[in-house]
This record gives C-alpha cells, sequence and structure tokens, in this order.
C-alpha cells in the first residue's frame, strides 16, 4: 500500500478512534492475525486495531510473509536482540518481535553494564534517594538505576529545599518579623526567616529603614541635637569632639543632603602658607612642625611633599617602638594625645589600635 494512502488512512481512523487502554499483551498480537480477527477477538471497533498497529509500525498480517519457522532460527529468540535476529534472518524487527512475544520468549536484554536482575528489596529503594546515590550503593551504572526506575513509573527523587529567594509577596513579613528590620544585621534577620538577604534588603529599604550596623567604625546613633551641628563646623572638628570618625559625619551629612561647613561659609579649602611656615618644612620631622604650627601632622605632610622637600634626615629613624607603656594607652587615650607624645601620625596610633583589636579614642580629652 502506497505511503501516501496509509498516511491518510491513518488520519481517518485517529479522527474515530476510541481511547482504548493496551497492554503488552494485547500489543503483542497486532500484525500476527488479521485485524478484524483481533477486533473481534478484544471485542473492539476495527479501526482502533487498524490504528494501533499502523501507529506502531506493525506490518498487517496479510502482508507478512509466511513461512516456517526452522528450529535453529526459533533458536534464536531471545538468545540475540531482535535487532541482531532481522539481520541475521532478513526479516523486519516487528516480525521477530512478534514471534517471539507469541511463543511467550522473554526479549534479549543484550550483555551489557546497563542490564542486571532486580531483586524486590533493590526496587523498593527506587525514588527513595538519588540514582546516583542508589547507583553507589548497588555497585551499578547510574543510567541502569534510571532506566529501571522510569520502566517502573518511579518518580525521581527531589528534595524539597528551602527557598533561598522567594516572591517578596510569597514572605510571611508578620509584625514580628518587621520589627526584625534594622534591629539586627540583614545576614541575621535572613537566617532567622530562611530568605535570602536580598529579600530582606529589598523590605527594609521600601520600607525606609536605615541599616543595621552596629559593631563597624563608621556607625553612630545620631541624636537630633547633633544633628543639628552638621555642618556648622568641620566634619574632622564635629567628629574630634563627639569623639567617633570623621567619615563617620561625612556620610551621614551627606545622606541628609547637608553643605559642608567650608562651602556653606564659603571659606576656602586650602590653606595659605607663609613663607617663615614654608622654611621650616623639612628642617625638623613632620610630627614637630606640625605641633609647632598647631596643624595636622598629615597637612604638613601633603604640604612637604608638594614643594618636593626632602624630609628631615632625623625623622628618618627605624619603626617606632611599642613600649608597654605606650600600648596600655592604646584606647584610654584620644589617638593625637599618643600621636605627639611619640612622635608619630595619628594615623599611626590608629593602624596599631586595628591590628591589636582595640577601639580607638577619636576626642581630644
Amino acid at each position: 500500500m502506497p505511503m501516501e494512502s496509509q498516511i491518510s488512512d491513518m488520519k481517518k481512523l485517529k479522527m474515530q478512534s476510541v481511547r482504548i487502554s493496551w497492554d503488552e499483551g494485547m500489543i503483542s498480537l497486532l500484525g500476527t492475525m488479521t485485524d478484524a480477527e483481533l477486533a473481534r477477538r478484544l471485542g473492539i471497533p476495527l479501526h482502533v486495531v487498524m490504528y494501533k498497529r499502523l501507529s506502531l509500525g506493525i506490518p498487517s498480517f496479510k502482508n507478512m510473509k509466511v513461512r516456517e519457522w526452522k528450529r535453529n532460527e526459533l533458536g534464536l529468540l531471545g538468545k540475540k536482540s531482535d535487532e541482531e535476529v532481522a539481520k541475521l534472518l532478513g526479516m523486519a524487527k516487528t516480525t521477530i518481535s512478534n514471534k517471539r512475544k507469541s511463543l511467550g520468549i522473554e526479549a534479549f536484554a543484550f550483555r551489557s553494564k546497563l542490564w542486571r536482575s532486580w531483586t524486590q528489596e533493590e526496587v523498593e529503594i527506587l525514588g527513595k534517594d538519588t540514582d546516583k546515590e542508589v547507583a553507589r550503593r548497588l555497585k551499578i551504572h547510574e543510567v541502569s538505576v534510571a532506566l529501571k526506575r522510569r520502566q517502573l513509573g518511579i518518580a525521581s527523587f527531589c528534595p524539597r529545599l528551602p527557598n533561598r529567594n522567594p516572591r517578596p509577596d510569597a514572605v510571611d513579613w508578620s509584625r514580628k518579623n518587621l520589627a526584625l528590620l534594622g534591629k539586627l544585621p540583614d545576614e541575621r534577620v535572613a537566617e532567622i526567616m530562611g530568605i535570602s538577604r536580598k529579600s530582606v534588603l529589598g523590605k527594609r529599604k521600601r520600607l525606609g529603614i536605615e541599616s543595621f550596623a552596629v559593631g563597624t567604625q563608621f556607625w553612630h546613633p545620631w541624636s537630633e541635637e547633633e544633628i543639628a551641628r552638621l555642618g556648622k563646623t568641620t566634619d574632622r572638628e564635629l567628629a574630634e569632639q563627639m569623639g567617633i570618625q570623621p567619615m563617620c559625619v561625612t556620610a551621614k551629612r551627606r545622606q541628609l543632603g547637608i553643605e559642608s561647613f567650608a562651602k556653606a561659609s564659603g571659606l576656602k579649602t586650602s590653606r595659605v602658607w607663609t613663607e617663615r611656615e614654608i622654611a621650616l618644612l623639612g628642617t625638623k620631622p613632620d610630627a614637630e612642625v606640625a605641633r609647632e604650627l598647631g596643624l595636622g601632622v598629615g597637612v604638613v605632610w601633603k604640604k612637604r611633599n608638594q614643594l618636593g622637600m626632602p624630609t628631615d634626615p632625623s625623622s628618618m629613624r627605624s619603626p617606632v617602638k611599642w613600649t608597654p607603656e605606650v600600648l596600655t594607652r592604646l584606647g584610654k587615650e584620644p589617638l593625637q594625645k599618643i600621636a605627639e607624645d611619640i612622635g608619630v601620625t595619628r594615623e599611626a596610633v590608629r593602624q596599631k589600635c586595628v591590628t591589636l583589636g582595640i577601639t580607638a579614642r577619636f576626642g581630644r580629652k
């Protein structure tokens, strides 16, 4: 029968077909007898049998070559795969399969690492763990486990993982959970709620809640009186008065959109150096010049480097020897006072505090 005619018949039969549950036994009978005989035996419409046979590519009983099976040919069934037997005998694979099934001979599973006989205990652990883990326990190939599990219709093992990044509207933002925002670090809130830090951060920002930054050197609980002083003096001077870092003052002022003291007052930010002051640069250590002029060591160092003046030879000494007496003063006295007493920059003292894990003091008293 021409291929176009078969396709046309299949389309017609599909439109007329009814839902039939085909088991392996029924399918094995297709092509072993006429469609009419099989339909009569199964008690179903003829066109249903025809459509099923054509959809599986099984030739009709009339088109199959009627032949006498020899004993040696029958002996091959089940001993080799249907494909191999079909090539040896010059037949279609479906012909071999139908004959083998009609005789009740099980298929040959071809000797490979993917095939094995399964015990009931082994079948019961399928789907209880990943295919890889089951294969490791049974010491077989992972694909063999997957094939057997799918053959039996067992779903794969898929543990339900916690949703680390849920949709914002899917998070349980109860009053208790909302109260945590800003009171604890975002990472800690995310850990308590079992969600991602990104979800916590987004919710806190939408509610306008400031982050929890306790434990960092740039955080400070600002009172209304302290906020009112922002921009009324330089950030460094206000920081020294409050005993906090200048960067903390600058960050808060910028956050509130307050202009700096110099900009608001129309003052020049650069210092005007006199000839006498410039003449001192390089003649003494920067720390001594700074004390004499009442300036910061960093200001003196910057001006000397801008003018290309070499440092005082007497200042080229070995690194500071941190005596036990000096170390006991760290954290108890202001950085500036300690720096002036031992002849180093305040930054050097601060770095020493950081190294030793000591909280530095920034005030003058």
